[in-house]
């Protein structure tokens, strides 16, 4: 490109809707150049300024970040550096963002730029942008651009991926080519409407790239995959859930190359992938017999449900429809279907509990603080050292003056916080050696140990905190956490990370949620990359109950017998206020 040329090089135009990501290629080779080459890209946002503060029909917003090809958080950079990454948590519409690229002279640049739609609500609304790239910032302005034709440069490559591209095309590995190899599946399950596509990439590519890492990475290949058909059908239970995601892996994931499994869920995600094991388990007893299963990981999920400690307003909003029959389950509601028992408690008992014994590592990871949706004592299953949970929180945030007591943050906060995400200082982006871990407990907890938290148990902090809860649902919580520790070692990892903590344990976002990159390089090292130790040996001797569950074998129980709450076939799930509201403003939008 002749210095002080002005071209347009590209007006790529798209629209993306919810759980859409697109994602843009750009390299320029100035191996051959005397001078450094200056290009400039725009994105803006071109939805009609009409869905500026429709949230419920949208929210219209655009996230956007640009980085070097081979960028990684560890890197450190300056101010002053042209190629530190930018980003946008949330572009609204008729607004625009200019990003200045330089290539110096003798070298070759690649950039990565991300578009992801920040709708949530519903899946017809779309958010219509525009990426524009050209050798002159002025030529981006909106009547000179729209007069430029467009330049070509030999230079230049300029490609883009969609949202099906980015996580194998097509998403069904019975359809797609693969190698010899044995395969280890690892199912990605996320919680409220179930933008997995979007919201949980960032973990799949670290994933991904944890196998290319690793010397032993050509023994066997791995597949991650996330189900993407229960978008927007949140508000019907966890049982419809769950039993839509456990169809997804048998009838177009599985097959015979698959020898390993390994489930990652993420806040309500972890209930759903619990539910699908305990049906493939019952409905298909021989799957986990051909497929081992390795890792079985929540993030902030609500295991025991969010009735216990939870204000008035949360619960009366899960109890009467704000999110449909979902919101039941979690308030441990009765239901009639079920013998009037919650299915959360039939879900923490077996065969469940046999299932999970089989894997070989259980690994729940908690936040501590700054997480109003899902609170400490479900997402860790009730039992944990809370007095060293408590000191590290007290020494973590010493300098914010947090007092030493469990830190509460609220439900409207948190919500708030996933629709003006809080940016990440600049600081924290560019400089690894100023980031604070935010792992402040990290501990094997075998039965023994459990055993030994809950003769003192009343003594906690804990109990103190939650036994203001009525009596019959504090006394689910209690059963029901018992049942999850039935003669199991879990992992408890609990962490203190700022706001949004609840999506940044998953890095939602690759730079708005970077607080949690700790997390997921913590979750990809020991899960991925280190060897699977021995199970800690279990002196106790398993309770009676299960020993005749295990003795009948999984595979001669009739579904319709002893498991008919699980299995058999319900009425009509209908659709909580949120998803139902979103719709009927959707529809009074233009495009």
């Amino acid at each position: 490109m002749n210095s002080g040329s002005e071209h347009v090089f590209e007006r790529y135009n798209s629209q993306l809707g919810i759980g859409d990501i697109e994602r843009h290629f750009i390299e320029y080779d100035n191996s051959n150049g005397e001078e450094s080459v200056v290009l400039w890209l725009k994105i803006k946002n071109k939805t009609s300024i009409s869905h500026l503060t429709s949230y419920l029909a949208g929210p219209f917003m655009l996230y956007f970040d640009v980085r070097l090809q081979n960028y990684h958080h560890s890197q450190a950079f300056d101010l002053s550096d042209d190629h530190k990454p930018i980003f946008e948590t949330a572009l609204l519409p008729q607004k625009n963002g200019i990003i200045k690229l330089v290539i110096p002279p003798k070298q070759k640049r690649s950039w990565y730029v991300d578009t992801i739609s920040e709708i949530l609500f519903n899946k017809t609304a779309k958010v219509i942008y525009e990426v524009s790239l050209a050798s002159t910032k002025k030529l981006l302005k909106g009547k000179v651009l729209k007069k430029c034709t467009l330049s070509k440069d030999s230079n230049l490559h300029i490609s883009h991926q969609n949202t099906s591209q980015l996580w194998g095309q097509p998403l069904s590995i019975l359809d797609t080519p693969v190698s010899s190899k044995p395969i280890h599946l690892v199912v990605l399950t996320h919680g409220i409407h179930s933008n997995v596509s979007t919201d949980m990439l960032y973990l799949k590519e670290q994933i991904i790239q944890s196998y290319v890492d690793n010397p032993d990475f050509d023994k066997e290949q791995i597949v991650v995959k996330g189900y993407t058909g229960n978008v927007c059908e949140t508000e019907r239970g966890v049982k419809y859930l769950g039993v839509k995601l456990a169809k997804y892996i048998i009838n177009e994931l599985y097959n015979e190359q698959i020898v390993k499994i390994s489930f990652i869920g993420h806040s309500l995600g972890g209930l759903i992938q619990t539910f699908a094991i305990a049906y493939i388990s019952i409905l298909h007893p021989s799957f986990f017999k051909k497929v081992e299963p390795m890792n079985f990981i929540t993030l902030a999920s609500p295991l025991l449900g969010l009735h216990s400690h939870s204000p008035t307003y949360v619960k009366y909003a899960l109890g009467n429809g704000m999110i449909g029959k979902v919101g039941l389950d979690l308030n441990l509601e009765k239901d009639i279907t079920n013998e009037k028992i919650p299915l959360l408690y039939l879900l923490s008992g077996d065969p469940t509990k046999t299932i999970l014994r089989k894997f070989k590592r259980r690994t729940a990871y908690a936040n501590s603080m700054n997480d109003g949706i899902v609170p400490l004592y479900t997402s860790s299953l009730l039992y944990i050292d809370y007095n060293d949970v408590l000191q590290n929180i007290a020494e973590f945030k010493k300098k914010n003056h947090v007092s030493k007591s469990l830190p509460k943050t609220s439900v409207l906060s948190s919500i708030t916080s996933v629709v003006l995400l809080p940016r990440p200082s600049e600081k924290y982006i560019l400089d690894p050696s100023t980031r604070d871990d935010p792992i402040i407990h990290d501990k094997l907890y075998t039965p023994e140990d459990i055993s030994q938290i809950q003769k003192t148990y009343k003594d906690t902090t804990l109990y103190k905190y939650l036994k203001s809860d009525s009596k019959a649902n504090y006394n689910f919580v209690k059963l029901m956490a018992d049942n999850w520790h039935n003669y199991m070692t879990w992992r408890k990892v609990i962490v203190a990370m700022k706001p949004d903590a609840h999506n940044n344990i998953i890095v939602r976002r690759r730079f708005g949620n970077a607080y949690g990159w700790s997390i997921v390089d913590h979750l990809v090292t020991e899960h991925f990359m280190k060897k699977v130790e021995p199970e800690v040996t279990v002196s106790t001797k398993i309770d009676s109950l299960t020993v005749s569950v295990e003795a009948t074998n999984i595979q001669s129980i009739d579904p319709n017998n002893v498991y008919s709450s699980l299995t058999r076939v319900e009425g009509d799930y209908q659709d909580g206020m949120l998803t139902n509201v979103s719709g009927i403003l959707q529809k009074s939008f233009r495009y």
